[in-house]
């Protein structure tokens, strides 16, 4: 019997960019924090296989949250490649419902900072305007379904290109049962 531990990539990476204060670099410097990340998956992968652990990542996205498809991805050192293939509008949906919640808030919480200091919004309101106008567009461009199902094809079409095995979750779940 094997020894699992399971991962969400997305959580794993908002944990991650969160506990080290990363997120203004996640739009800034994207870059520097898939290095970081890269660094951080690569020492979890060491640990675990050097304990005789396995390691399951889950998650469509192998890189630094808000980027879009085939940037700023890491090498999650897989043994196994493999893409489950879910309804695109299903997990659009899961992604949406997930996220846009946390974003928003994030997007108002630094938003009412700025009204508070209010300083900076006096001397260049057009600029701070324009700002918030543009973050908050794309925060809404990434949100919209039919993005989010772009997207999820985009990563898909990525994944089958690096050679990862198509699987449903029927056969997922039989094919890990027999390692």
């Amino acid at each position: 019997m094997f020894n699992w531990s399971i991962y969400d990539l997305d959580d794993l990476n908002r944990s991650f960019v969160e506990e080290n204060h990363l997120v203004p670099l996640t739009r800034s410097n994207p870059q520097k924090v898939t290095k970081l990340y890269q660094k951080h998956l690569n020492e979890m992968v060491d640990s675990a296989r050097s304990s005789d652990e396995n390691v399951l990542f889950v998650g469509i996205n192998a890189g630094v949250l808000g980027s879009p498809p085939g940037k700023n991805l890491v090498n999650l050192q897989a043994d196994y490649h493999i893409l489950l293939n879910v309804p695109e509008a299903l997990n659009a949906q899961r992604w949406i419902q997930r996220d846009m919640p946390e974003v928003l808030e994030g997007f108002v919480s630094r938003l009412k900072e700025e009204v508070k200091e209010y300083k900076r919004l006096q001397k260049s309101e057009v600029e701070v305007v324009k700002q918030y106008k543009k973050e908050f567009s794309d925060i809404m461009r990434d949100f919209r379904p039919s993005q989010r199902k772009n997207d999820i094809r985009q990563f898909k079409k990525l994944y089958l290109k690096q050679k990862y095995k198509l699987m449903t979750p029927v056969a997922f779940k039989k094919f890990i049962t027999t390692l």
